[in-house]
């Protein structure tokens, strides 16, 4: 019994680094291209009739993945990174995108933010693996700098799906309903930033989060200065 206890945490050891093994520099550019791309023609799928929460999201993703789609593209061309660019989805994210496609209203965006979800947890894991063992040093720094973008998304995507697995966080329809609504807010100050330019604000400042989690500062649109806030649920006011 005790042979056999030891084999198997030995099978066990020897399982554990593979499972966390690190891609290799053809792959991980692969990975990302087909995360982009997905991100890219998923989030222009959804966003000009996406529900509040999710329209300013879909918005940012398209914007965040066209430039890491760049800066990747701009390494291979540049020569810095050996590795081939795919121009078009796998059948894997091809699929992915098809059954969306199918979808349409309230269900639509409800699986977009699922797979935004998931999309972003796979993200960071493989950005982090990269980052801490690539074996491009280029690439590696690249991952690293890109890494806390990513995990920013990650966070404003899990909101997003608990706002819209949990009917009782927004009952309001959005945030027209009259003004911020109190909870307990884990947007940080970055994230509210990110969040507030992302509904068309410029020169957001002075952000300081009030006894009710609702995220309150100053900001610029079309030559006016605002007062704006942002509560728990990711809804934005100005006045």
């Amino acid at each position: 019994m005790t042979r056999l206890f030891l084999s198997t945490i030995g099978v066990v050891l020897i399982a554990a680094p593979a499972l966390a093994q690190t891609p290799s520099t053809p792959e991980f550019v692969n990975k990302v291209v087909q995360s982009d791309m997905l991100e890219i023609q998923s989030s222009r799928l959804i966003a000009p009739n996406a529900d509040t929460d999710t329209k300013p999201f879909a918005e940012m993703m398209i914007r965040d993945h066209t430039k890491t789609s760049n800066e990747l593209k701009a390494l291979v061309e540049g020569g810095k990174v050996k590795a081939a660019l795919p121009t078009a989805l796998d059948a894997e994210h091809q699929k992915k995108l098809d059954d969306l496609k199918k979808m349409n209203g309230r269900e639509l965006d409800k699986r977009y933010d699922q797979m935004q979800l998931q999309a972003h947890r796979d993200a960071v894991d493989l950005f982090t693996r990269y980052s801490q063992s690539g074996d491009n040093p280029d690439l590696k720094q690249w991952a690293a700098q890109t890494l806390p973008h990513l995990q920013e998304h990650l966070s404003m995507a899990q909101k997003l799906d608990q706002a819209g697995s949990n009917a009782s966080v927004n009952t309001t329809g959005g945030p027209t309903a009259g003004g911020p609504a109190a909870g307990a807010n884990s947007f940080t100050e970055s994230q509210a930033k990110s969040r507030i330019e992302s509904n068309g604000y410029d020169n957001v400042s002075g952000l300081s989060k009030d006894s009710n989690g609702v995220w309150r500062g100053k900001a610029m649109q079309d030559g006016r200065a605002l007062d704006v806030s942002l509560d728990f649920q990711g809804n934005v006011f100005a006045r």
